[in-house]
Parts: structure tokens; sequence; C-alpha cells
């Protein structure tokens, strides 16, 4: 091979080692869910009052380790935190005919406003949280 040869392929080298790290950043981002005026149904498919949603929001909450406050009435602070390392929090606004669940604020999860992405488990652990609440529901009589 020819030095030419050995250049061309260490340049080759360098701008793969300097763009696959960048590459892996941004395939763990993605777009912010919020779940926004999920309807409230419980196992009889009738609106629920108010105080049997926020049980149940507050459940979801503490089955998934999110530590969750009421601030209002039909507004809920919920943080999560994960390892001391990454935190996130959701404000859940509720009624008994709906919730919505949206992101508020969070640190280590590389959060870029003018993007609207987020570290993809932030969006696991939301959904995750949406379908215990929707489970929890369910089982209303």
């Amino acid at each position: 091979m020819s030095k030419k040869s050995f250049f061309n392929i260490g340049i080759l080298l360098l701008v793969l080692s300097l763009a696959l790290p960048l590459a892996a950043c941004r395939v763990r981002q993605a777009r912010i869910t919020n779940f926004v005026d999920m309807p409230v149904y419980g196992a009889q498919h009738n609106s629920l009052a108010q105080a049997q949603v926020r049980k149940v929001i507050l459940d979801a909450c503490a089955k998934r380790d999110w530590v969750a406050r009421e601030i209002a009435p039909g507004l809920i602070s919920a943080t999560i935190d994960v390892r001391n390392k990454h935190m996130a929090q959701v404000e859940i606004a509720y009624s008994g005919t709906s919730y919505s669940i949206i992101y508020k604020n969070s640190s280590n999860l590389k959060y870029d406003a003018s993007t609207n992405t987020i570290n993809r488990s932030y969006n696991t652990w939301v959904t995750n949280l949406r379908q215990d609440i929707d489970v929890g529901l369910a089982k209303i009589r």
C-alpha cells in the first residue's frame, strides 16, 4: 500500500472515531412525550370522582418510585430520582374526566429546549407511569 492509502485510511478512521460517539448520543435522545387530556374511565366507563383519580395517580407514582405531592386541588407535582444521578419532574393535572402528565424539569437527562428532546429513558418513565394510572383507573368500580 502506498503512503497515500495509509493516510486516507487514517483520515477515515479519525472521522469515524469522532462521528460515532456523536451519533450514539443522538440515538439516546427523543422528543419529550407529554400526555395531554387522557380520558379517565373507571371499569364501568363512567367519569370518576376527582378524589378517586387523585388516589390512583398517587398510588401509581408510589409504585414507580415517583415522589408526588399535591400542590393545588387537581394538580400533583411528581419527581423521580434514578440512582441519585438522573432527576425528572412532571406536573399531573387531573379531574374526574381527564388527566395530563406534562414535563416540568430535569437534571442530567440532556434536555434540549430548542429541540424539545431529552434522554429517551424519560419517555419510558412517564409512559410506565401513565400505564399504571390507566390500569388503576380501570380497576375502579
